[in-house]
This record gives C-alpha cells, structure tokens and sequence, in this order.
C-alpha cells in the first residue's frame, strides 16, 4: 500500500545557484538540507525575492525530490521536475532569491490519501478511478456488449441490477469477451414478466483488461441492466488476476504470487455472508457440457498439490459458476491450483487478487 509523504513543520531552504528549466539536481545553501523531509517528498520551488507568496511567481514550480534531504540526505537534491500541474522553469533570474518550501500540495490528499486509506485498504490499489457507462436499457436477443475496457486500464465488475417491465420475459447471463470469443460466467436466469421484477445479481469477482469486452447476453428484448464497475490505471495498480479460459485434465496452476509480493483474493461485494466479505473466490465456470469435479489448492512456493493444501472442492453440473474461498493469504512463490475431472470443453477459471 502506498503511505503519505513524510513532512516537516516550516521546511524552508534557499537554493544555492541559478538553474534552468532541465537540471535535476539541486544544491541547498550548506546544512539547510536537514529542514526537509527525508525523501521522497514534494518541495513549492519559486522566486522569493520578487514574490513573497509562491502562488504569484507566474514561474513557481512542484518538483518532487526523489534524494537528498532530511534524514541524513544531504544538501544535493535530486528532484522530478514540472509536478503536479506546473512546468519546468527557469529559476535563474537576476537578483532572484529562490526557495524551496515543503508544503502540504495537492498531491497528499488527492493520491496519498486515497491510496493510504480507501485506494489501498478493503480493496486494493486503484490508482485513478472511474465509473464507466457499463448498462444497457433495452437488450436485443443475443449478445449485448455494454463495456470496453480502453488502452491503459483495469476494470472490476462488482455486480449487476437487472429490471424487466416489458411484455417478454428473457433468460439472461453474464458473459466476458477475450481473444474474440465470449465465455459464459453466470447461470443462465429469468428475470421475471412485468410489471415489478428487479433483482441484484450476485457476478463474484470479474476481472478485465484492456480491450476485454463485458457483455450481457440474453434471448429477448426488453431488459434492463446496469454493471457496477470500477475501471483505474493498469500500470501501477496492485490488482491482478489469473485467468484460465479452458481448463485441461487434471492440475492446472492458476496464479503464481510474483517475487517479493504478498497476496489475498480479492474481497467480493453483494456478498450473503460474512466469509464472503473477508475473503475472495476463487471461480470456474463449467461449460464442459455435464458435471465435473473441482479441488482447489494453495500451494505454498516449491511444493506440489495434495490434501494438506487443498481448500475447497465441489461437482457442479454444467453450466454452473462455482466460488471456492479462501480466506487465507499467500506469499511470493505460492500458487492457486484448480484440478478438474475433465478437460475436453470450456471450463474457464479465474481469481482476482490484491497483490503487494
């Protein structure tokens, strides 16, 4: 999880030489660098002799200091410049005093507080959200694409509201779209005739990546639904997921926990119970075209499947989403295994993890 930028009360320095608008590293006046913060942290860069207040200098400038500073840093400062907003300036006019103040900016409530606190807690890092459009009004017969995940994002699907208050009366499911093909993830149901049937539909966990399409399918028109979803930046997100669109006989390794991480399966929503809210899923949907058996494993790292890591195991018939969960958290190196009576049709697997 990320954590708040350290700070000081009164962190004023003066910058020792003139500087123009590339260089990225910074010498303070000799011992001022023990006033600051230790790194990293955000410095309000300006000319103090002609503007008492930084907010006036049209040249005032964010730099964020990645070394040097307080806590046996230094008095060379190696900074990012043009933060939050400003641009990289010149800071060499003649007679100009220039200063550095570690103030509070925009960024600790905007970025370290919400991943502190909401973006890094209950359910993990998401580093610039949004709510994207992802329902439909009135659903044709087939299949009904209601989101694409753009370039440089990550979707979760938390759950889904459906409402008929039409004539028909259509059967629907949740589908995912991924290297072209849509793989079936809720029993097929019937919403119910008008003129009062809405239900929340419990989806467990979806994870979807750029391009991935999330779809409804369903066999008359008529229908409402509406996802809940929460779509943020991939890159530096701490949610991931494993996913495995056809299941082969026997053991198949899900999700391996990267070097030097730890994890937990993500907590799911519209959850019945209170296991379901401490702890995650993880998911096969059985298209195998009958009932199959499942065992689920967490294996700690350099180990091999067998009853004394086995968590959860189950016989869906066909066409049946089964959520197996586990509560418990892994290390780097363990992994998640679903071993699966029959591999000879689409049984898709995934589980979606927070990972840090």
């Amino acid at each position: 999880m990320s954590k708040l930028d350290n700070a000081v009360n009164f962190g004023k320095v003066t910058v020792l030489n003139p500087y123009g608008s590339g260089n990225t590293s910074i010498v303070l006046q000799a011992g001022q660098g023990a006033l600051l913060p230790t790194a990293p942290f955000n410095v309000v860069w300006w000319n103090s002799a002609v503007y008492s207040d930084p907010s006036d200098d049209p040249n005032v400038e964010i730099v964020r200091v990645t070394a040097g500073g307080g806590g046996g840093g230094g008095d060379t400062l190696t900074v990012t410049r043009g933060q939050e907003g400003t641009a990289a300036t010149a800071k060499n006019t003649a007679g100009g005093i220039y200063k550095m103040a570690a103030a509070f900016t925009a960024k600790v409530p905007n970025t370290d507080l919400y991943n502190a606190f909401d973006g890094g807690g209950f359910h993990g890092r998401m580093p610039n959200p949004s709510w994207p459009k992802a329902y439909v009004n009135n659903t044709v017969n087939g299949n009904n694409d209601v989101y694409t995940v753009p370039t440089g994002r990550i979707a979760v699907v938390f759950g889904l509201t459906v409402a008929n208050f039409g004539a028909n009366n259509p059967n629907y499911y949740v589908q995912f779209k991924t290297g072209g093909t849509y793989y079936q993830w809720t029993t097929a149901a019937a919403v119910g005739a008008s003129p009062s049937n809405a239900a929340n539909v419990f989806v467990g966990m979806i994870c979807l990546l750029q391009g991935e399409i999330l779809s409804l399918h369903a066999d008359a028109t008529g229908m409402s639904a509406w996802f809940n979803v929460i779509e943020f930046d991939s890159a530096t997100t701490d949610i991931t997921r494993g996913l495995i669109t056809s299941l082969s006989n026997g053991s198949n390794t899900l999700h391996t926990v990267a070097s030097g991480k730890t994890a937990r399966i993500m907590p799911q929503m519209f959850a019945a119970s209170a296991v379901n809210v401490g702890s995650g899923g993880v998911q096969v949907f059985n298209a195998s075209g009958g009932a199959i058996t499942l065992i689920f494993y967490a294996v700690p790292s350099g180990g091999s499947t067998g009853v004394t890591n086995e968590f959860w195991t189950a016989a869906p018939g066909n066409l049946v989403n089964t959520n197996a969960f586990l509560p418990g958290n892994l290390t780097a190196g363990d992994f998640i295994v679903v071993n699966t009576s029959t591999g000879t049709a689409t049984q898709t697997a995934m589980v979606v993890l927070i990972e840090q």
